[in-house]
């Protein structure tokens, strides 16, 4: 069965969102983690013109549990979709499919 990763990557704007944004990262974290995902999160602190991106991964176990995840209208995952639309410092996304060969 084949994994989905869905991956956000952020620029920390100011210097005093680090704080913030690692204590917003565990939330959504934790709330994932009792969806069935796992979480986690690459800060590029040496990467050239990337430093300072951070990228949260979001892994599912099939493309069923996305899609579950995806369904869901609870009044956490629209907090979730509300607060990502709200970001100003989304760089780029992307849902991957990892398969084993």
């Amino acid at each position: 069965m084949a994994k989905i990763i869905q991956t956000v990557t952020v620029k920390m704007l100011e210097e005093g969102e680090h704080k913030e944004a690692l204590e917003a990262m565990k939330r959504y974290k934790k709330f994932m983690e009792g969806k069935g995902a796992s979480v986690s999160v690459a800060f590029a602190m040496e990467a050239g013109p990337a430093s300072g991106y951070t990228t949260v991964a979001t892994t599912f176990p099939s493309a069923a549990a996305w899609a579950k995840l995806v369904d869901d209208e609870s009044t956490e995952m629209t907090e979730v979709r509300n607060r990502a639309l709200k970001a100003k410092n989304i760089v780029s996304t992307s849902l991957l499919q990892v398969i084993d060969i």
